[in-house]
């Protein structure tokens, strides 16, 4: 509930996700289309991963996890789609969210290497890819094998009320 008053408006969805191997959920706390929080419990502690992360703007739309696998995504684009990112995150030991892979996909032939779609180089939009990761050129087979498996949307279902109705249930379990 102090959850819930520090968040402090009236529009606030919640839902609760399995993100990690263990049988207690982790909650999800934002305004849908604007920004997402999430929360981990671990040995009596709260822990925040994601504090009012934006989304819903710029070519961002949102994130997502794989069920119990911690591993989330995000995919985010530039230049109406010319250039775009997926940036793959997991809890690490320090209970945070840490960056695992950023991959940085240009749908274009950037032949000045200055990293935008120049007037000259529009032609080639939508018929060239390369991914980099860190920089580096990378395969296809290097960008898929940091897909953990099946994304979900970290999706906000429910009201304040219902959320407490399922942790109470939860707490009976």
């Amino acid at each position: 509930s102090r959850l819930y008053e520090a968040e402090g408006t009236d529009s606030i969805e919640y839902g609760l996700i399995y993100f990690d191997e263990d049988e207690i959920p982790e909650l999800i706390v934002g305004i849908r289309g604007y920004y997402t929080s999430l929360y981990t419990y671990q040995n009596g502690t709260i822990y925040t991963l994601m504090d009012r992360w934006r989304y819903g703007a710029m070519g961002n739309a949102g994130y997502e996890y794989v069920p119990r696998k911690n591993s989330l995504r995000n995919d985010n684009s530039d230049f109406a789609g010319a250039i775009h990112y997926t940036t793959y995150m997991s809890v690490g030991s320090r209970l945070t969210l840490d960056i695992v892979a950023e991959i940085e996909t240009f749908l274009f032939d950037d032949v000045n290497q200055n990293g935008i779609p120049d007037e000259d180089e529009l032609e080639s939009l939508g018929n060239y890819s390369v991914s980099y990761i860190d920089g580096k050129k990378a395969t296809d087979e290097e960008c898929q094998a940091y897909q953990a498996g099946e994304y979900e949307f970290m999706d906000l279902t429910m009201e304040f009320e219902e959320l407490l109705e399922k942790l109470q249930e939860k707490a009976q379990e």
